[in-house]
């Protein structure tokens, strides 16, 4: 009777065992695969915030420009400084540059939040 117990006490425990075990092994599969998950959009945020950077960099410069051009013209003196389609199309250059440079930063700004929140 006892020795018949303690198998059974034995068995039941073995499968108990076994059972946490499997669970254990699941549940450190699931850990990893979301691991692998999380690295690669990792990856891919940083590759993001990198190609937003660079579109940044890339607008400074005809930004810098067009802001130049439009100061050179403001300092002509008297009869050489006039409002004509060449001042329109500078003013309209740089307000797209701004434009387009804001709206960069913005999803730069997005893509470093998401990046702080894997």
């Amino acid at each position: 009777q006892v020795a018949s117990n303690l198998k059974t006490s034995c068995e039941v425990t073995d499968e108990a065992f076994s059972k946490r075990l499997d669970e254990v092994k699941e549940a450190k599969g699931k850990l990893e695969n979301q691991k692998s998950e999380t690295i690669v959009k990792i990856q891919e945020i940083d590759n993001t915030i990198r190609s937003l950077e660079q579109a940044v960099m890339a607008k400074q410069g005809p930004l810098a420009t067009c802001q130049a051009k439009i100061h050179q013209r403001r300092l002509r003196p008297g009869a050489e400084y006039c409002h004509d389609e060449v001042d329109d199309q500078l003013a309209r250059e740089q307000r797209n540059l701004l434009e387009i440079i804001n709206k960069l930063e913005a999803g730069l700004g997005q893509a470093k939040q998401c990046y702080g929140q894997l």
